[in-house]
């Protein structure tokens, strides 16, 4: 790496892990107001909002990564033409292009970085950041938070369960119910009274199976028979429906392709989960689309101060809204799944590159 490489990189390195550290307070700040509620009026412990608080931090850090870059990067730049070092670098006869190669490089690496936490840190901690805030319900209702009741929920096929208690410690189930609706196939109705969970994998115990003729609406019973165990794959991980719903901001891309994938099968609407599976791409490559659009506009803007650093809030605030529009308009069907997710990056990089043109 060339002098002048390594020094443009340090001047918006420097600013950018400042300016993480200030997006990540600001992110904490909002729901500051909330997490004292909890600890002061609702008597929850500190340790808990705690956990609460850290565990969400890794998806913070991904959030702000494209808005500190691209602040980072005008900042960075305008601090070099204040004190005309933009001008002595170009007078070398280093053009525009060659003083934007290292802060592409290094958005580059940020966005592979990114993916990497989105990936393999941000769903677990998610997960966890959610067990938290379960506790801290349950300690507010007084329940005990082991055994979460009367859980009901479609899976991803065409079969509906029901769950009477659930202990997530010991993985243990009591009064199952599964229905199987497929119309293609005989109706099938499972009743046991215990059961534990491997994953997706389901051991009933003490039950009964009774199957009915497809169409049938006289409640007729085709085959009745019990059983001692049974084993039984249902294709889905239940600490997701906990909660009422399944979490795609809990999976990897890898699990929410998989439910993807099920959930088709059972004939249901997989829009909303293919847009948040290609978000999972989206967002962390965002960091690189942010630099494609800063870098520009901050040489362009260089000799008028912080009119660049004023633009980068302007255009981090379209970010979001496009981020928005694209997501509410793929949800109705107005928009291609790819295109929704990518949305605010193809709308950065075609206006990065409009200025790139400009900037020689």
């Amino acid at each position: 790496m060339k002098i002048v490489d390594r020094y443009i990189s340090s001047e918006v390195i420097r600013p950018f892990l400042m300016v993480v550290i200030g997006v990540i307070v600001i992110m904490l700040s909002v729901r500051l107001n909330e997490d004292m509620q909890l600890i002061i009026v609702k008597k929850v412990p500190w340790q808990l909002v705690l956990k609460m608080i850290l565990y969400k931090m890794p998806e913070f850090v991904v959030l702000s990564l494209p808005i500190a870059f691209m602040i980072a990067t005008l900042l960075g730049l305008a601090r070099m033409s204040k004190d005309f070092e933009l001008i002595a670098i170009r007078a070398t006869g280093t053009g525009s292009r060659t003083i934007m190669r290292p802060i592409l490089l290094i958005s580059i690496v940020i966005s592979f970085m990114a993916f990497y936490l989105n990936e393999k840190l941000v769903p677990e901690a998610n997960k966890r950041s959610s067990s938290a805030r379960e506790q801290a319900e349950i300690t507010i209702k007084g329940e005990n938070q082991d055994k979460p009741a009367n859980i009901q929920f479609k899976g991803v096929d065409s079969r509906f369960f029901s769950v009477q208690t659930l202990n997530k410690k010991e993985k243990t189930l009591d009064g199952i119910l599964i229905f199987d609706s497929n119309p293609q196939n005989p109706h099938k109705l499972i009743t046991a009274r215990r059961g534990r969970w491997q994953g997706t994998h389901w051991i009933l115990q003490d039950g009964v199976v009774q199957t009915y003729p497809a169409g049938s609406a006289d409640g007729f019973v085709e085959k009745e028979y019990s059983f001692s165990e049974l084993d039984v794959e249902t294709r889905i991980q239940i600490e997701n429906y906990l909660a009422g719903e399944i979490q795609p901001k809990q999976m990897s891309s890898e699990e929410l392709e998989k439910l993807i994938l099920a959930t088709k099968e059972g004939g249901q609407d997989t829009r909303a989960f293919e847009i948040e599976y290609q978000a999972k791409f989206a967002r962390p490559f965002a960091t690189f689309f942010a630099a494609i659009i800063a870098a520009p506009i901050g040489l362009k803007f260089a000799r008028g101060g912080y009119i660049g650093f004023a633009i980068s809030i302007i255009l981090t605030f379209f970010y979001f809204v496009a981020e928005t529009m694209g997501t509410g308009f793929g949800n109705l069907g107005l928009l291609p799944v790819n295109l929704a997710a990518w949305l605010p990056n193809i709308i950065f990089g075609v206006v990065g590159l409009f200025f790139l043109i400009q900037v020689d």
